[in-house]
């Protein structure tokens, strides 16, 4: 029977949080309360209060229409969060040579951090720990402030919060979680919009699809959308409006320009044969770290390549596109991964762990799954076990010589939590 979930208080930077499921999934996406609160809950994680900061106010009596669009926008989200039981920790948007910003979000989530801290500590709040969901290292500060009063602070992110070397606690963001969190509509997402990608890069020919045209980049060309969640880049449009409907052929692939992790299509009006140019298929050899993976090339040689954690399995074939300076992006998978026989929460990559050996062998140590007792190695990838830890871990194969499913960390080990009746959560106190 799985353990208790540990009673937490929740801090968002919304902004930070939008913009990773921008990140994993190529269009950016909403939080919902209810989603966050599901997101945790299977990191073991159970919230009792939320505090979320985000920019409802503006400095100037007059701003630009741009500006007063936005904080409306804000505003109705912050009215849907707080009528979902969240506390609005309210910044400020500024405009500035035609950019616009925001200004304070991140003090305020990082005075909600320190004062949670102390509420906790004081047991003036039922939560024995805090999830910070955001990126950003600006937060680290007043981490060490509630973990000098000994109320750990989970940093939680799809990246990076795993592996600085001074972040105490941490929860790395899956697309599962990130799914829940931030919930959109597209019949593909994530690793499944990948795989549809992944085909047409390999198609000989090309069928066209009705694209809606977006913004306009900076050199003239036009981002673009489709119904199924893909996303595209016109170079040569004539005369075209956001929103308007296009027929457009898929010629060519490119990574995105800010992370070069997502694949977005080049489109025209005229067809090319197949399959793209600098795409190479592969197969997946094992997980360098929580979300890096590395691959051996049907043309020869290996990359490693950046994927979103729990993503891939060995032996899985994979497409992958090699751009400048020898990087190369995930394009996707071309066919499914099987989890190993004795993975017993399948389909589910992602599971909570009781350790049972601290340090097994060089860079392993043992566990069982809780939901079903299943024993698995643990790699010691940021992480420093002790017997009766728990902590959420990802599928990434099997063991190669104790025969059992190997996994990596999600979490740092949770807080002890006491077998409880269930936790009130604030606004039913």
């Amino acid at each position: 029977m799985s353990a208790p979930l540990v009673p937490c208080a929740v801090v968002v930077d919304s902004r930070n949080l939008i913009g990773q499921s921008g990140r994993l999934f190529g269009t950016a996406s909403n939080f919902t309360i209810p989603g966050i609160r599901r997101a945790l809950e299977t990191y073991g994680f159970d919230p009792v209060e939320v505090r979320v900061g985000t920019a409802t106010r503006v400095l100037q009596d007059k701003c630009s229409e741009r500006v007063n669009r936005m904080r409306q926008k804000n505003e109705e989200t912050a009215h849907r969060l707080e009528s979902d039981g969240a506390t609005i920790l309210r910044g400020y948007l500024v405009e500035r040579s035609g950019t616009v910003e925001e200004k304070q979000v991140d003090v305020l989530c990082a005075v909600a951090i320190a004062d949670l801290a102390e509420r906790i500590l004081v047991k003036a709040i039922p939560a024995q720990c805090i999830v910070s969901l955001s990126e950003d290292m600006d937060l680290m500060p007043a981490y060490d402030f509630a973990h000098a009063r000994d109320v750990p602070v989970f940093a939680a992110a799809i990246d990076t919060v795993h592996v600085r070397t001074e972040q105490r606690a941490w929860m790395l963001l899956d697309e599962e979680a990130i799914n829940l969190s931030c919930p959109s509509s597209p019949r593909y997402r994530g690793m499944k919009l990948r795989a549809w990608i992944a085909r047409i890069a390999l198609e000989s020919a090309q069928v066209a699809g009705l694209w809606t045209v977006g913004y306009r980049l900076p050199d003239g060309s036009y981002e673009m959308s489709r119904n199924n969640g893909a996303r595209g880049i016109w170079t040569n449009p004539d005369g075209v409006r956001p929103g308007q409907k296009a027929t457009l052929y898929a010629t060519g692939i490119v990574a995105d320009a800010a992370t070069r992790r997502f694949p977005y299509l080049l489109l025209s009006e005229t067809p090319s044969t197949g399959p793209f140019a600098n795409v190479l298929t592969g197969t997946v050899q094992f997980w360098v770290a929580q979300n890096r993976v590395k691959i051996a090339l049907s043309s020869g040689g290996y990359v490693t390549v950046w994927a979103p954690a729990g993503s891939l399995l060995p032996a899985q074939e994979v497409a992958v596109l090699t751009g400048p300076e020898d990087s190369c992006t995930l394009i996707g998978e071309l066919d499914k991964g099987a989890e190993p026989a004795l993975w017993t929460v399948a389909p589910r990559r992602r599971a909570l762990v009781e350790v049972t050996v601290g340090r097994a062998t060089n860079g392993w140590a043992k566990g069982r799954l809780e939901e079903s007792g299943q024993e698995v190695a643990i790699a010691l990838k940021s992480v420093a076990l002790r017997e009766r830890d728990r902590l959420a871990v990802s599928l990434v194969g099997t063991h190669p010589t104790w025969d059992i499913p190997a996994v990596h960390p999600m979490t740092s080990p949770l807080p002890e939590t006491p077998a409880t009746s269930p936790v009130p959560r604030v606004g039913d106190l």
